[in-house]
């Protein structure tokens, strides 16, 4: 965890261009499922409150305008319930971390290709600068006992 937040931090000050001084906090919105939103946790334990805590912790002021992330959501819902929302939180970064329920729904790669490409070029036109995107992808959970029971999980 600590090198992959060194990492995000450098990342982010790189993206965004941010030194240690800033005027204004970066306005951070989180889209996703519920790896995201973090179900069945305490909003704070989720990973985009602690990655936001890390930041500031860090010197860059960073607030966490809102976890769009819902519990079982594809990347289609995402596109026609949580891109929408974007225009109106003004981000300065955006995170997104979505496929889980694609995957366990039977979703192509194909379709989910198509529609992560759709939810990319909304959040693109929804962002002050189109680069300030974070792409985190899903554990592959599909070789645990748990994504066994999908029905789609490594034998």
């Amino acid at each position: 965890m600590f090198i992959g937040l060194l990492t995000v931090i450098w990342a982010l000050q790189t993206i965004i261009g941010i030194s240690s001084v800033q005027a204004e906090p970066i306005r951070y919105v989180a889209i996703g499922d519920s790896y995201t939103i973090g179900a069945r946790i305490d909003p704070q334990d989720s990973w985009p409150f602690q990655l936001t805590q890390r930041f500031n912790h860090a010197n860059i002021h960073v607030k966490l305008v809102a976890n769009l992330g819902k519990t079982g959501w594809t990347a289609k819902q995402a596109i026609k319930g949580q891109l929408p929302l974007l225009e109106k939180l003004e981000p300065d970064f955006v995170t997104v971390l979505i496929g889980a329920n694609d995957w366990i729904r039977g979703v192509n790669n194909k379709n989910f290709t198509n529609r992560f490409q759709i939810l990319m070029d909304g959040i693109q036109n929804n962002i002050s600068t189109a680069t300030n995107i974070l792409v985190i992808s899903i554990p592959d959970f599909s070789c645990t006992p748990e994504g066994k029971k999908w029905g789609y999980g490594k034998s």
